[in-house]
This record gives C-alpha cells, sequence and structure tokens, in this order.
C-alpha cells in the first residue's frame, strides 16, 4: 500500500528531477555508469526509512532509465567516511579497476 498526502506527489517529481541533475554532475558522490561504454547513468537514491538507529542505513540507488540487457554497470559511491569522519579509501582492487 501506499499513501500521499496533498502535495508530497509534485514535491517527489520535482526532487527527483533535481537528483537526476546532480546524478550526472562531474562531483556527484554515486557514480551508475556502463562498464563498456563508460556511459553515465541518471539515477535517484534515497535512503530506507525502516532502518533503525545506530545501525548501518541501506540506500536504494534506482536508475531513471532502463539499465541495457546483457551489459555490466557498475555503481561506485565515493567520499565515505568511517564513524570516526576519515575518509575510506579505495580498494586495490576497485583502484585497479577505476585507474585502468
Amino acid at each position: 500500500m501506499h499513501a500521499q498526502r496533498h502535495g508530497d506527489a509534485e514535491r517527489r517529481a520535482v526532487a527527483a528531477a533535481e537528483q537526476r541533475h546532480r546524478a550526472l554532475a562531474e562531483e556527484a558522490p554515486i557514480v551508475l555508469l556502463a562498464l563498456d561504454s563508460g556511459e553515465r547513468w541518471p539515477y535517484f537514491a534515497d535512503v530506507d526509512t525502516t532502518g533503525v538507529a545506530g545501525e548501518p542505513q541501506t540506500i536504494f540507488i534506482r536508475p531513471m532509465r532502463r539499465l541495457r540487457t546483457g551489459t555490466r554497470d557498475v555503481v561506485a559511491v565515493r567520499g565515505l567516511r568511517d564513524k570516526n569522519g576519515e575518509e575510506i579509501p579505495a580498494s586495490p582492487l576497485f583502484r585497479a579497476l577505476r585507474d585502468e
């Protein structure tokens, strides 16, 4: 079941359109791209509101266009920080793929 208060649909549509623009920005914290071409895909992201305080939160990353069948797609998240505020470096495997 899904319920909306008056005006929620309009606000959500505007938020999704704004996220699409931000998703394709060079400095976007999340990148969704086709591995074969490097083409970036628009997406929107939202946090699971059913999470428990103090526990890790799930972030849903939803493509705004259907991904192509038979291709490999990559989701990268940049600027992650640990609980002390220190930036989490990219893993060696990811660095190898990214810097190739």
